[in-house]
């Protein structure tokens, strides 16, 4: 083989790794990330209430807690880890910072790139 014959195969096997690289992204690396956004309601007895002044809806994502206004009624949080599933869960305060309500976790995947929406929470009270 010639020596360009030789550069020919290198630059398209080191072109082909490239593009596999960066099209994996899958194993939560660094650079792939994504969000989750949700919306919640608050109800009690079976009827829609509002939220008080003060009170917050915290987003838990693994180690992360991301705190929102309780009347915003959604949010995102900051970038996670995408490609891979993330323990998700939510958590109802007061101004007082006492829990009064929380979900159950979940586990949700976060694609990498995207803006994954886990839907309405709904907070009994």
């Amino acid at each position: 083989m010639t020596t360009t014959g030789r550069f020919h195969e290198a630059l398209v096997g080191g072109l082909i790794l490239l593009s596999v690289g960066s099209a994996s992204c899958g194993g939560g690396s660094s650079a792939c990330s994504g969000n989750i956004t949700a919306e919640w309601v608050l109800t009690q007895n079976g009827s829609q209430v509002a939220c008080l002044p003060g009170d917050e809806v915290d987003i838990n994502v693994d180690n992360l807690s991301a705190p929102f206004a309780c009347s915003a009624g959604a949010g995102t949080t900051p970038a996670v880890a995408g490609g891979v599933s993330h323990s998700v869960s939510f958590t109802l305060l007061d101004a007082s910072n006492a829990t009064l309500s929380q979900t159950q976790t979940m586990s949700v995947f976060v694609p990498c790139g995207t803006i994954t929406d886990v839907g309405q929470v709904d907070f009994s009270l």
